[in-house]
């Protein structure tokens, strides 16, 4: 055998060899049938009405597949109240709605809804969200839930999972009182976010009357928040920023307001009370939550 014919022979053996690995690739994991089988299929479904009362004595986890079903429910839920009008068209044949009813909470702030919805036997997960813990509520009982619509299944069996409620994730801001009096020069009721020294100057002269004692902000890491009442016929009324909080896209400012019972001895003159704070800046959408109460 020539060289040149024993360099083909060679050439041709290792290039059939290294074939098959240059065909093949990179190896992929094949799932066996029984792991397939354990895939998880979930339902969609949309959350048609939520709410944090309901005349129901007892907690609630129902299939409703017609509009018997419904009205029976909506009875005993709200009697004497009628339907929704998303409600009164509701589609049957291609939809069955759940009602989700929680059992009896001391205060207002909980919610109570589906999780997730998985097939093949059909379970809903359910959870119950706490009110946040910087947020302040009336000693109320209140009992929420809610109406599911997910798609008709060939069956109506169904099973419920309780799942524990998820953490919070309201973060409360740290802050500053730069002022609060009973005897504001700004008389009628305002809400003011002032994120610039010349700003806060112009407020605090309105506030006081003049530039003297403005207080010391560095408005390149704080901004601030303030709330007044607006005149008072008497002495016993208050105002007050009781908590600043961010949770997503939304800035979150408690106020708390109070006003004298009507039994109370209070100063006959004329109040105007107010309350300015100091905050890290935020670039959020504002909302602010007023409670009232009579001291």
């Amino acid at each position: 055998m020539t060289k040149r014919h024993w360099f083909w022979k060679h050439s041709l053996l290792l290039a059939l060899l290294a074939a098959p690995a240059l065909a093949q690739g990179p190896e992929t994991p094949v799932k066996s049938s029984a792991e397939a089988s354990q895939t998880v299929k979930t339902i969609p479904f949309d959350v048609l009405l939520r709410f944090e009362q309901s005349a129901l004595k007892a907690p609630t986890q129902r299939l409703l597949r017609d509009s018997k079903d419904l009205r029976a429910f909506w009875q005993s839920h709200a009697p004497g109240q009628p339907l929704p009008a998303q409600l009164t068209r509701f589609n049957f044949s291609q939809s069955w709605l759940l009602a989700l009813v929680d059992d009896v909470q001391p205060t207002p702030g909980y919610r109570y809804c589906l999780h997730s919805l998985q097939a093949a036997p059909l379970l809903a997960r359910v959870q119950r969200e706490l009110p946040s813990a910087d947020m302040f509520f009336p000693r109320q009982n209140s009992r929420p839930g809610c109406l599911v619509q997910l798609p008709a299944q060939t069956r109506p069996e169904i099973q419920f999972e309780t799942l524990p409620p998820p953490p919070t994730e309201r973060i409360a801001l740290p802050m500053r009182t730069l002022s609060q009096i009973t005897n504001s020069q700004i008389l009628e009721p305002r809400r003011a976010i002032v994120r610039d020294l010349e700003s806060f100057r112009l407020l605090w002269r309105e506030h006081t009357g003049s530039f003297e004692r403005l207080p010391d902000v560095d408005f390149s890491q704080d901004m601030v928040i303030a709330v007044f009442m607006g005149e008072q016929p008497t002495g016993g009324f208050a105002t007050e920023i009781a908590g600043v909080s961010e949770d997503n896209q939304t800035l979150r400012i408690r106020v708390r307001e109070s006003e004298p019972d009507p039994d109370r001895m209070v100063i006959q003159m004329l109040t105007a009370p107010a309350h300015l704070v100091a905050v890290p800046a935020r670039e959020l959408e504002i909302q602010f939550e007023t409670t009232q109460e009579v001291k």
